[in-house]
């Protein structure tokens, strides 16, 4: 149904967490990521809604990471072999580079 479900990936609250990965940082991508995103997370039917993150091969443009920003939805992207962040939240899974 989903790319990732990490189950209670923030330990405080239990939230888990649907990561949706994308080859790409183009825009129509990355709306289709959040189109995707918002419809797994309404049938999950879960008791606590989970938290949002789309996955990149690299980091977007500052509009695309501003855009997922204003939306609460989180954004990873890998370079080289480590996995970064530009959403505060997601710094215990990922390294934070704003």
């Amino acid at each position: 149904m989903f790319d990732v479900l990490v189950k209670s990936y923030d330990k405080k609250s239990g939230k888990d967490l649907i990561v949706e990965v994308k080859s790409s940082t183009d825009i129509g991508d990355i709306r289709m990521a959040v189109g995707q995103l918002y419809s797994y997370s309404y049938f999950l039917k879960s008791k606590m809604e989970p938290d949002l993150s789309v996955l990149l091969p690299e980091k977007p443009t500052a509009d695309i990471v501003a855009w997922l920003g204003s939306r609460n939805i989180g954004l990873l992207w890998l370079d080289q072999e480590n996995l970064y962040t530009s959403s505060k939240w997601l710094e215990e899974i990922a390294t934070y580079a704003a």
